[in-house]
């Protein structure tokens, strides 16, 4: 279970497919790489262990899932769940919890 977790919505005046590509590429911008594209799910990942352990909190593992909904006006909307990519509940480096703020805001931007 992750233990930063940081969520967000937001209405687009776009359809679905366009916002999805649209995500997609500013995903992979961040340094992200997406790991599953679908119709309305989109999941990406950065970073690792290793380099947080190093103090390198643009590293920090990070996860995202965005679902997206149409509307009938061709509108979109986005639903954003970002979330810590520590693999295990064992030596999770708590103190990183400010660090993780600042990574989610500036993914959320």
């Amino acid at each position: 279970m992750p233990f930063a977790v940081s969520t967000s919505s937001r209405r687009v005046g776009a359809g679905v497919a366009p916002v999805r590509a649209w995500l997609a590429l500013a995903l992979r911008s961040l340094g992200f790489e997406v790991t599953a594209e679908q119709v309305t799910l989109l999941e990406a990942r950065r970073g690792s262990q290793l380099a947080a352990a190093a103090l390198q909190t643009k590293r920090l593992p990070v996860l995202v899932s965005v679902q997206l909904h149409g509307d009938d006006g061709g509108r979109t909307s986005v639903d954003i769940r970002l979330s810590d990519g520590w693999q295990s509940g064992a030596g999770r480096a708590l103190g990183l919890s400010r660090s993780y703020a600042e990574v989610f805001a500036e993914v959320s931007g």
